[in-house]
Parts: C-alpha cells; structure tokens; sequence
C-alpha cells in the first residue's frame, strides 16, 4: 500500500494494456459527443472494457473492436471506421492519431496531459483536428484491475479525453473538465490506517 495515495502499488504491465475504468467510457457517451446509428470500433481492446461500455450505447451490429494481441494492428488496419473510441498505449499516440485521421472520421482516445507540452507534436500536426479535450479533474490510475462498479483509483497521472474530428482546421481546441470525482474508489480510513499497518 502506498501510504500518500492510499493505493495498491502495482507493477506496471509491460505490454501497455493498461484497463480502462467503464465509468470514464460512460461519461464520454453520456454527452452526446457521438452518433449512436453510426458504426463505432475499438482498435485497442486489450480487457474489453471499453467494448462493454459501447454496448450500452450502440446496438451490437454497429460495433466492432480488435487488437494487437488478437491479431489486429490497428497501425497497419486498411478499413475504414466512421468513429473511433479507445485508450491506446500512450507511447503509441502520435502513431494511433495519424492512423486515426486517415481511416475516420471522429475519435476519442485517453491521452495524458503532459502530451499537450511535446513541442514536436506541435510540429508533427498531431493536434491538426483536435476538437476538445475533456480533462478528468481526478488523476486516474490505469494499472489497477477493473472494478466491476467501474470506479477507480486515483493515481499520479492527469489524462483525459481527447475528441478529433474531421473538418476545417482550426488553430484552437475546446478544453472542458470532466467531473469523475464520484468515480473515485473511496477507501475509509479505518481501511486506509489497516492496510498501512498490515
């Protein structure tokens, strides 16, 4: 236990599936941000969370997901999907964008804010039809197993979702925060002061 987080530490998982908690997938959807009577994919499956999420949104014939470990790259994927939504491994997202951009037509994917920073990006046109960034105002921790609740443990990193779109380019993005504070597994401090000691 990790006494300033109150956390489980856990050892990171080397290839990058990091889960993703269902309840930040349902308050993306919840906004109306994408078309329900479009087809949506989830390139980067790894646990399925994410596909569980859609299920509750879209009917199952408009929905569709693969990944690497499965068999499909989604780098090297030649089909075209009308929306993306997914949490790609974060040392892939300039990669997953220029994918992305050329095979849809709107996407969502977690990305941690300190990309923003990356002077190359800039460069890169990484951010080229970014549309809005939806920042969680609590610091989420991805290497945690899946709650079944679909809450989760806070953690040293700031992400959020990024939306890109398809049409004229514009020099500015929207920036909204995301109130997942609710989400947040509350750990009491009878509980907390247990595990420390133990």
């Amino acid at each position: 236990m990790n006494p300033l987080h109150k956390n489980p530490v856990i050892k990171q998982p080397k290839n990058e599936h990091y889960p993703t908690p269902k309840s930040l997938s349902r308050r993306l959807l919840s906004l109306g941000e994408f078309d329900c009577t479009r087809h949506v994919h989830e390139p980067a499956e790894g646990f399925g969370a994410i596909t569980g999420v859609l299920r509750e949104f879209w009917p199952e014939k408009l929905i569709s997901s693969a990944d690497i470990v499965t068999g499909t790259d989604f780098l090297t994927d030649l089909n075209y999907y009308p929306q993306i939504i997914t949490n790609p491994p974060f040392s892939l997202v300039d990669d997953f964008v220029r994918r992305a951009r050329v095979c849809c037509d709107k996407f969502a994917f977690i990305v941690p804010l300190n990309a923003l920073s990356s002077e190359s990006r800039w460069k890169r046109g990484t951010w080229r039809g970014l549309r809005k960034v939806w920042v969680f105002n609590r610091q989420v921790n991805y290497s945690f197993p899946l709650q079944e609740d679909g809450r989760f443990f806070t953690s040293g990193i700031t992400t959020g979702w990024f939306v890109w779109e398809r049409g004229p380019d514009k020099d500015f993005f929207e920036t909204r925060i995301m109130d997942v504070s609710e989400d947040v597994v509350k750990i009491s401090q009878k509980d907390a002061c247990h595990q420390e000691s133990g």
